[in-house]
């Protein structure tokens, strides 16, 4: 990482004395090293070696020390690493040492970072200056700032401050562009964003290496355990051969308060340690202790009766804890441990009781402890109210009631203020959020996210007409945060007990750009559903988790349906409707075929997904893009900006979909399933609740024909403003600004436009928009509020039934941990790319016949990485019943591609028969064919016409 040719360091100490048997090291045998990276002193029994080998690293001589030592004296290690620390850093770090020069660059990046924040040194010193300064060093590659420097230069705390300044006030937007224009490439502070802006050279931006040194900031700083409060993750096993040999006891009584219910009059139960209230719930309700409930009571045989979890369905009774409401999906192990029940005689754990192995076990002695209980009957209202969604549903309804009605005047878009302001708020709740957490690398995180943002908006500081993020979201993840949370949240143990570390939630919460989407993705399905869910996710991660296999894992109820290809739509929006569906894993059979499970539900959601792009609908932008029956756009499906003009039958009709479009967009996501419908972003932005983020350059997720129209005013504008600027008499400066209307279509001072929506003669931009022209002076008002209509005011009502259907089964709040641009890779997974030969043989399982150096294979993976997009979605519906593949691609397909040789029969040779499948497993059974011609012949035979129908192979 350094190199000594360019930097001085003292002399180094020739020893450091260890606790006990240390040689020395000579100076001859290496150069001199940075001594906050090596030491000098070695154990006597360690092996020698070359600077850059493990024994010349700390933590390699550290590691090597405490097996000598032993665990045993593990805090004697930990003390003399301190003080060996310490002695170092007092003795060639001091502020006060004359030989420090190891502290030359910290000292420069020291200075520059007080000069940052002085304002009497700013006066003859400007920021941008400074700010050129930070960014010489650190893409200056002979300098090579390090993460050391950085954390030790004061300098992430006053970019901190900096950007804690109000960008509205002028002299701190000032500040913010100057950042800008150094380390993105920005126009200068003052000079105008235009349209023919060209976008710099993404790979020499010193914002990507000050990035880099953030994430390394955060690599060796951060000190989050890879633990839970259940303790270390190495106990999963002792804690799978705990549940499954123990089980607790609950008596049940019922609440004073309730008078409807009958009394349990039993025995404690056995419940199982992970079995859910509702698992308690529905037992109760089959012993007809429900006032509504049609079963029998059971005789004194049931007494004591073992309840496990069967999954969860709608709550009839709630339970109580020392008066307290209990939530219905905790499970009775986390019940049990957080109540802490002493045990008889008031002891509490101690050696006479000790705790089963791991330190998230309860001791033995509350196993035969019993807890008690109290249930009650819930009141319809409460019992038909499903989650906190609904009430952000009725807000919706409220919201978008009779929209169409009233003229939404648009904020004017050219002033930056409204913009500026929602990006200022979004870095304050960063900066002044109630973090919890103390660890070392939370400035770093918080910069890091900072700068995120700056990345995605920088150009609402110039003008929200024109502009676009600049740096890959990919390179704001941190790799080794993710890859912690990774292990911590795919553990069984954590996901069954719900015992995710808060730290983990808050960076989630506050700072998601520093986790990956996969990671993000693990926690949202961790955190947001219940644990049946959350462990399915779990078990697609890890093909096995040793012991746990024997587990009793919570199951998740399956809703079986059979439907037929006719009507689909109307079909599959009565399905939707049914609340059972909603919480259950939806199991599609087609009437007629013998095919059910995975293959033809996935088929179900890419028919649907089908119908509804279908002209006839007229739920869509048209974007003139030829297609007779379907409708299509490059950047995804736009809800119609005409819906006004409708009649209310077709308003009524349109918005029964668009609320059908939202369940069915949330129900594959909770059951984990891809659709074939591509939405555009803007529908991303509604449901995190960020459309006032909007701005008019989104305008080109919606057409790119209006677009270019945009763009044309737009230079109208910039050439009128310099015809303004640089044209001094008035005769001459009006004919310029004369000519310019001409070119663009207008005449006498104004163009050939008013303020109302282009296609329409009834949709006003503003009252009386009508009989206003648009002129030079109005453009940028007429271009906010036709922008704001396309992608705010007009779709309005359409999107209220969207979040509607959605919230009715997925939260809306959970979804924060996402950028608009992701939520599509939830439900339809990557998006088109060539395979090739090598991804096809690491990501396929070859079996019965198949190995990977058959020359049949070799056949099939080139004819499969000749594949164009259409080919690609027409094999993958006939092999996987759907035509897209989940994030990662083959390598997140569950399970994998198999591929196996199919036999014919006595007398038939494999060039005769074709290609079938098995699409509830993914498995394609391949006759091994004597060329690739052939076998390219029946794969297209096969893949033509086997599509929408599942019959026996």
């Amino acid at each position: 990482m350094f190199s000594p040719g360019h930097r001085k360091y003292p002399t180094m100490p020739q020893r450091v004395p260890l606790p006990q048997d240390t040689i020395t090291f000579q100076s001859n045998q290496s150069p001199p090293i940075p001594p906050y990276f090596h030491y000098r002193g070695l154990p006597a029994s360690a092996p020698t070696g070359p600077i850059g080998e493990s024994p010349m690293n700390p933590y390699f001589l550290a590691g090597h020390y405490i097996k000598q030592q032993g665990a045993n004296k593990n805090e004697k290690i930990r003390q003399w690493l301190i003080e060996t620390s310490s002695r170092i850093l007092t003795n060639h770090f001091a502020d006060n040492n004359e030989d420090g020069q190891a502290y030359e660059l910290i000292n420069k990046l020291k200075k520059i970072a007080s000069n940052l924040c002085n304002k009497t040194t700013t006066a003859t010193i400007t920021t941008l200056e400074l700010f050129q300064e930070i960014s010489d060093l650190i893409t200056e590659p002979t300098i090579n700032v390090s993460s050391f420097e950085l954390t030790h230069s004061n300098l992430v705390h006053q970019l901190l401050c900096i950007f804690g300044g109000n960008p509205m006030i002028p002299e701190n937007r000032k500040v913010w562009q100057e950042f800008l224009h150094v380390f993105f490439k920005s126009p200068p502070s003052g000079v105008q964003l235009k349209s023919n802006w060209v976008i710099p050279d993404i790979d020499t931006l010193p914002i990507l290496k000050l990035v880099q040194i953030l994430q390394n900031c955060v690599n060796q700083s951060e000190q989050f355990p890879a633990r839970s409060e259940l303790g270390s993750l190495s106990g999963s096993q002792q804690f799978f051969r705990f549940i499954n040999n123990h089980q607790l006891k609950c008596q049940l009584v019922r609440h004073p308060s309730d008078k409807q219910s009958k009394e349990w009059k039993k025995r404690p139960i056995q419940v199982d340690p992970l079995a859910t209230l509702y698992s308690v719930e529905k037992y109760l309700v089959m012993r007809g202790l429900s006032r509504d409930n049609s079963f029998e009571e059971g005789d004194s045989s049931d007494e004591g009766m073992f309840i496990a979890d069967t999954g969860d369905s709608g709550p009839s009774f709630e339970f109580l804890l020392n008066d307290k409401v209990l939530p219905h999906n905790i499970t009775m192990f986390e019940l049990m441990r957080k109540t802490r029940m002493k045990p008889e005689g008031g002891a509490t754990q101690s050696d006479e009781h000790p705790a089963l192995p791991g330190s998230f076990f309860l001791p033995s002695s509350y196993l035969s402890q019993t807890l008690t209980l109290h249930y009650r009957q819930m009141a319809k209202s409460s019992h038909l109210s499903k989650k906190p969604a609904t009430r952000h549903s009725a807000r919706i309804r409220q919201k978008t009631k009779d929209l169409s009605d009233k003229i939404d005047t648009p904020p004017v878009s050219h002033k930056l203020d409204n913009y500026l302001e929602r990006l200022f708020l979004d870095i304050s709740l960063i900066l002044n959020s109630d973090w919890s957490l103390t660890d070392p690398s939370v400035p770093f995180i918080k910069l890091l996210s900072i700068l995120f943002l700056l990345n995605e908006r920088w150009y609402l500081l110039y003008s929200p007409f024109i502009g676009r993020r600049l740096i890959n979201l990919v390179a704001f993840h941190n790799p080794k945060l993710s890859s912690k949370v990774d292990r911590v949240i795919q553990e069984p143990m954590i996901v069954l007990t719900s015992s995710i570390p808060p730290w983990i939630k808050e960076i989630a919460k506050t700072c998601p750009s520093i986790l990956s989407f996969q990671t993000r993705r693990a926690i949202f399905y961790c955190t947001t559903f219940d644990r049946a869910r959350a462990m399915m996710n779990v078990l697609e991660v890890k093909d096995t988790i040793g012991e746990s296999s024997e587990v009793s894992i919570p199951r998740i109820p399956k809703r079986k349906i059979t439907i037929g290809r006719e009507n689909l739509l109307d079909q599959a929006i009565g399905v939707l409707n049914d609340t059972s569906v909603q919480i259950s894993i939806l199991e599609v059979r087609f009437k007629d075929e013998v095919g059910t499970g995975l293959g033809p539900t996935l088929e179900f959601y890419s028919l649907v997904s089908l119908e509804l792009q279908k002209r006839e609908l007229g739920l869509w932008h048209d974007t003139k893009i030829d297609s007779k029956e379907f409708y299509f756009s490059p950047h995804g499906l736009y809800p119609n900006s005409f819906f006004t003009e409708l009649t209310q039958s077709q308003q009524a009709t349109q918005l029964c979909h668009f609320q059908f479009l939202g369940r069915l967009y949330a129900k594959s996501i909770i059951d984990a399933h891809l659709i074939d419908l591509n939405l555009s972003p803007i529908f991303s932005y509604w449901l995190l609740g960020l459309e006032n983020h909007i701005t008019p350059s989104d305008f080109f997720y919606v057409d790119n024909f209006y677009q270019k129209s945009v763009n044309a005013y737009l230079e109208f504008h910039e050439k009128v403003l310099v015809a303004m600027d640089e044209i001094l008499g008035e005769p001459e400066r009006n004919a310029r600004i004369d000519s310019l209307v001409e070119t663009y279509g207008g005449s006498n001072g104004s163009l050939d436009l008013t303020f109302i929506v282009p296609g329409s003669s009834e949709i006003e931009l503003k009252p009386g928009g009508v009989k206003v022209p648009v002129t030079k002076e109005n453009i940028l008002e007429y271009l906010s509020a036709l922008t704001h209509w396309f992608l705010v005011r007009g779709v309005r009502k359409q999107m209220g039934a969207f979040i509607d259907g959605f919230t009715s089964i997925i939260p809306l709040d959970t979804l924060s941990i996402f950028h608009p641009t992701e939520l599509g890779l939830l439900t339809g997974g990557r998006v088109f790319a060539p395979w090739t030969i090598e991804e096809l043989h690491h990501n396929c399982r070859l079996d019965h016949g198949y190995t990977h150096s058959s020359t049949t294979i070799g056949y099939l993976f080139n004819a499969m990485a000749n594949f164009d997009e259409e080919e690609q979605r027409k094999f993958l519906q006939f092999v996987t019943g759907t035509p897209r593949l989940p994030i990662g691609g083959f390598s997140g397909l569950t399970p994998p591609l198999t591929i196996v040789k199919k036999q014919g029969g006595a007398n038939q040779i494999p060039d005769s028969y074709l290609p079938s499948v098995m699409t509830c497993v993914n498995y394609l059974k391949l006759p091994e064919y004597t060329s690739e011609y052939i076998l390219r012949e029946k794969l297209d035979t096969a893949i033509n016409e086997g599509q929408k129908a599942f019959h026996l192979s």
